[in-house]
């Protein structure tokens, strides 16, 4: 049976760019209850350069704005929607014992 619980990222600092990498790397160590920096590269699942240039922060505001991106990451199911919120669905499986 599968398990799974939800994550939606929360703001930034106010000293920490606003790139949605970083906001996905925060959401995931958050969970983990993990510093970001000991987490496995980003870079290692996802082009972080290509990630960025698809949910830069500028607003949308035509239908050009919309889909999402899906990807796994540290046990995480990462889901970014166009609107660049993220949230994590976390898959652990547990025996039917």
């Amino acid at each position: 049976m599968e398990q799974s619980t939800t994550h939606t990222d929360s703001p930034l600092p106010a000293a920490e760019p606003d790139l949605i990498t970083q906001k996905i790397v925060h959401a995931v160590a958050d969970e983990l209850r993990v510093d970001p920096v000991d987490l496995d590269p980003l870079y290692d699942v996802v082009d972080p350069d290509a990630l960025n240039s698809l949910f830069h922060s500028r607003p949308r505001v035509n239908s050009l704005g919309t889909g999402a991106v899906r990807f796994t990451y540290q046990g995480f199911e990462v889901h970014v929607t166009a609107g660049g919120d993220v949230s994590l669905e976390a898959r652990t499986v547990q025996n039917a014992d």
